[in-house]
């Protein structure tokens, strides 16, 4: 273990061995209207302060930086964070951050404990398995205090859009053939 001044510690803050926190962008952002609602705003099955409050270029469990927003669900956010957890000279590792909505009810919070767990199963079960390196697998997970309780944060390799939204690129929402088979060649 490195001996270090008092004052300094092993934290991503500090070390100067460890990857640099990303530095805001220069570029104004598209300001939105503060009367319209955006994205989970619209949910009207969860209230909007039971999910946490992101901002960008915050550092959550002292070792993700929040970079970018990617998307939400009923029951969460997901967020673009680059780990610190690296050596500075070695390339930029990021990840997807899902952040659940604090304990709103019982259903939301018994259905994010049934996906970690889930996720932790794939996670413990035979990497030599064929299909294992198609299947998403949990890095970590941790709980993010918030000001309307708790937020289960599970963290997992950033993937592409889905399925369905990628469709929506196409003419008339079709895959042309050649990528069709591209996209099932692993299901057979």
């Amino acid at each position: 273990m490195l001996n270090l001044h008092p004052s300094l510690t092993m934290t991503t803050a500090w070390n100067p061995l460890r990857a640099a926190r990303l530095t805001p962008s220069k570029r104004r952002a598209i300001e939105l209207s503060a009367d319209e609602l955006y994205e989970e705003e619209r949910n009207p099955t969860v209230p909007l302060k039971h999910y946490y409050p992101m901002r960008l270029g915050e550092v959550l469990h002292e070792r993700y930086q929040v970079a970018a927003k990617l998307g939400h669900g009923a029951r969460s956010t997901v967020w673009l964070a680059r780990d610190l957890n690296r050596w500075s000279w070695q390339s930029p590792h990021f990840v997807a951050l899902k952040v659940a909505v604090s304990d709103y009810d019982d259903n939301s919070e018994s259905a994010m404990q049934r996906e970690l767990a889930t996720l932790k199963h794939i996670k413990s079960a035979n990497p030599q398995h064929e299909g294992y390196e198609i299947v998403r697998t949990l890095l970590d997970s941790f709980t993010l205090p918030g000001p309307s309780g708790g937020h289960l944060c599970m963290v997992l390799q950033p993937l592409r859009e889905s399925i369905a939204r990628l469709r929506h690129s196409f003419k008339q929402g079709r895959f042309p053939a050649v990528l069709l088979a591209i996209l099932a060649e692993p299901l057979l």
